[in-house]
């Protein structure tokens, strides 16, 4: 009778620790999700138009927190990881981040959508901040070239054709 009485008071043990634990976890998740809920409430929506509009007008915070949503939402399109990168290069902020985010926008642009040629600018920019300077220069070349190219298409009127050939003088006259 001992015995029955010891398995008894030993499985009413369990099923209490057992629902100790329980309890225990649902207020744990409970004051995790709860307080993030409630901070969601005032969380940016993301917006392209918004998003424009703050990088335009130079507020890059939140041209950033709109364009970070966007990337939540869109994960492969090149134009939001370009300008997420882009932000976070002029903020100074997380420049692994946001070379990792331009090179990823230059490498999936060529079969989706096409990205600024300014992208080379701001991953060289990034590369450059990360102290990697000799990728930071190919970088920064290829965004010249590009930028010449551009210039020579368009027969900009007031520049000389003169400056686009290679001269051994650092000065063109």
């Amino acid at each position: 009778m001992k015995l029955s009485s010891n398995v008894k008071f030993f499985f009413l043990r369990v099923i209490n620790m057992r629902a100790l634990r329980i309890c225990l976890m649902l207020l744990l998740v409970c004051s995790v999700v709860l307080p993030v809920a409630i901070a969601q409430g005032g969380a940016v929506k993301p917006s392209k138009a918004e998003a424009e509009a703050a990088w335009n007008a130079g507020k890059y915070e939140t041209a950033y927190d709109h364009y970070n949503g966007l990337l939540l939402l869109y994960s492969r399109d090149p134009l939001y990881k370009y300008y997420a990168g882009a932000c976070l290069v002029k903020l100074e902020r997380d420049i692994q981040r946001a070379a990792g985010l331009l090179a990823s926008a230059i490498n999936s642009s060529a079969g989706v959508k096409s990205v600024p040629d300014d992208v080379w600018f701001w991953y060289g920019r990034s590369l450059q901040m990360n102290g990697e300077f000799s990728q930071a220069a190919e970088a920064y070349g290829r965004f010249f070239r590009r930028a010449m190219r551009r210039a020579r298409v368009s027969e900009h009127p007031t520049i000389p054709a003169r400056m686009f050939r290679r001269s051994t003088r650092s000065i063109v006259p």
